[in-house]
């Protein structure tokens, strides 16, 4: 099941240069600014996709979504297909 996390842009920036991000992770916010300007996140088109904005969404939080989410269609799941590779 495809799950989207996003955020707001000031929210992503203020997280990438947490001091407690881990170092292997990208730390820089004006290389994230960048992607930001050029890139979109891309996502399958399929009815299961969870797409969650997290700028406000503690982590506990945001696992009971997807929790319920799983939940919710988890019945009608089925193996990914090339439907899968059509993103949007």
């Amino acid at each position: 099941m495809p799950v989207i996390l996003t955020a707001e842009r000031d929210e992503l920036l203020r997280r990438v240069a947490s001091p407690d991000r881990n170092p292997r992770k990208l730390t820089d916010p004006a290389t994230l600014s960048g992607y930001l300007e050029k890139l979109h996140i891309q996502h399958p088109l399929v009815p299961e996709t969870l797409v969650l904005d997290v700028t406000d969404l503690e982590p506990q939080r945001a696992t009971t979504v997807i929790q319920t989410h799983l939940s919710d269609v988890g019945a009608s799941l089925r193996p990914a297909t090339v439907a899968h590779l059509t993103l949007q």
